[in-house]
């Protein structure tokens, strides 16, 4: 035993902690596989969108952008798709060079808007304007503000901007339902 190594291997873990649970298990040869077809398969998609986006179409504007998501909210009500076009129908956007950028509520919100591109792409292109991407940026404070629903909010919405009307319900002892 003179001159030998002993290396010592430490015992495989009996008994697991809920952080020790299994998650998910992947293939890594068919993941490797799918990200190469997946990969070649979207670059072909984005020279598509932006073949369409360079056609000599007219620049985008604000007021253009609210009336096609409006438009295209209708359509979507057609299909009986509601809860996106009521997003549609009162949009907060801002555009800026054909980048059109929604402030949304909720992640469940932009990943709607997000599967909905390529088909808003087209319906921009269609009504010839240019649409180069869409960006959506969840802040629900500000959208809490923006969406006034119950006539207590929009009470108190128009009272910052007019604070007399806050001293006009405390003189008459105004109650609003809300």
């Amino acid at each position: 035993m003179e001159g030998e190594t002993v290396e010592t291997v430490a015992a495989p873990k009996t008994s697991f902690k809920k952080e020790d649970e299994v998650i998910a298990t992947v293939k890594l040869g068919g993941l490797r596989s799918g990200v190469h077809r997946n990969r070649a398969t979207t670059q072909k998609v984005v020279k598509k969108e932006e073949e369409l986006a360079t056609d000599g179409l007219k620049e985008l504007t604000l007021e253009a952008a609210t009336d096609l998501f409006k438009a295209y909210g209708a359509d979507l009500v057609a299909q009986k798709r509601s809860s996106l076009a009521a997003f549609f129908s009162d949009p907060l956007i801002t555009v800026a060079r054909g980048v059109v950028t929604f402030t949304v509520g909720s992640k469940l919100v932009a990943d709607g808007i997000d599967e909905e591109i390529r088909k808003i792409r087209q319906y921009f292109s269609k009504a010839s304007y240019t649409l180069e991407a869409i960006e959506c940026r969840v802040n629900a404070k500000e959208v809490s503000e923006y969406k006034v629903f119950t006539p207590k909010e929009q009470f108190d919405v128009m009272a910052k901007e007019f604070p007399i009307l806050k001293e006009f319900e405390e003189r008459f002892n105004l109650e609003i339902d809300g």
